[in-house]
């Protein structure tokens, strides 16, 4: 007859200094995975290296998810979680600028349309308001906040009682 292995699954609460190690990191990867990141872009131009170019920066006051932005009809930047966009290689003149983003978590979803003038060597920046935040949102942050008190709640009590 083969030897049988037999495993024994401990619970993590049973392991010294488990929970509170356990509890940290469950924090941080909670904090980290969520960060919107910075997008720097080139303008897809068919134009020559000699032509006058400048940059143009989107800044939302806050982040947002799925953001798009396009420039004259020229998709720059596709599905990123951010509040800042630089596109750099920008024809000099004037360019439509559009800017779409989900309303996960917001009143509404943001659609923002306008002109904008690049000058040579320069960078001109567009300042985009976002929506605010829904309802659901504060309810959800209340709800996570009430499930982490309570997780710490018992991890502590069962560090208490042994």
């Amino acid at each position: 007859m083969p030897n049988l292995v037999r495993l024994e699954i401990t619970s993590v609460t049973s392991l010294p200094g488990a929970p509170m190690k356990f509890t940290i990191l469950l924090i941080l990867a909670i904090s980290f995975a969520g960060c919107a990141q910075d997008v720097l872009t080139r303008y897809p131009s068919g134009g020559t290296a000699a032509d006058a170019t400048g940059t143009l920066v989107v800044k939302l006051t806050s982040p947002l998810r799925d953001v798009c932005v396009t420039v004259d009809g020229k998709l720059v930047a596709k599905d990123e979680f951010t509040e800042f966009v630089k596109i750099e290689s920008v024809p000099v003149g004037r360019h439509r600028v559009e800017v779409a983003a989900s309303g996960e978590m917001r009143e509404e979803a943001l659609a923002h349309s306008s002109f904008v003038m690049i000058e040579a060597d320069q960078e001109e920046a567009v300042l985009i308001s976002t929506p605010p935040l829904s309802t659901g949102y504060y309810i959800m942050q209340a709800a996570w906040g009430a499930a982490l008190v309570t997780y710490l709640a018992i991890v502590t009590h069962e560090r208490d009682h042994r």
